[in-house]
């Protein structure tokens, strides 16, 4: 089984959050993934940051052995398909959730989430909580 990890599970990662690594060494670095768009929120907080420097080296640090899934054509068809259907059934959530799930069912993978709220009505994601 493999794994995506949304933003705020890899925030509490770098923040050395012990449920998170304990799961990450239970499951196998080598099944844990991250996405681009991930990626990208990741990059603007530490620019976002007081202290730019520091906050890109513990992000840049913490990247180091972990893959990165890119948003491609096929998730991109997910996406397109995702948000029309969340906002014809009244339920649209963000753009960047939107991605992150697409590129999640596109692998097959499970989407490990604190912010399970934002994910719940996509019925065919399959979302875990580690914290």
């Amino acid at each position: 089984m493999a794994y995506l990890l949304d933003t705020d599970i890899f925030v509490y990662l770098t923040k050395n959050h012990r449920e998170i690594i304990n799961q990450i060494e239970t499951v196998g670095r080598e099944n844990v993934f991250l996405s681009s768009i991930t990626l990208g929120e990741l990059y603007y907080g530490a620019f976002h940051s007081d202290n730019v420097s520091l906050s890109l080296d513990l992000l840049n640090k913490n990247l180091e052995e972990t893959n990165i899934l890119n948003f491609n054509k096929s998730a991109a068809k997910i996406f397109g398909r995702l948000k029309a259907a969340l906002r014809k059934n009244g339920n649209p959530i963000e753009d960047f959730d939107v991605a992150i799930a697409s590129i999640a069912l596109h692998n097959d993978y499970i989407l490990v989430t604190h912010n399970t709220r934002h994910f719940e009505n996509i019925p065919e994601l399959t979302i875990e909580d580690w914290s």
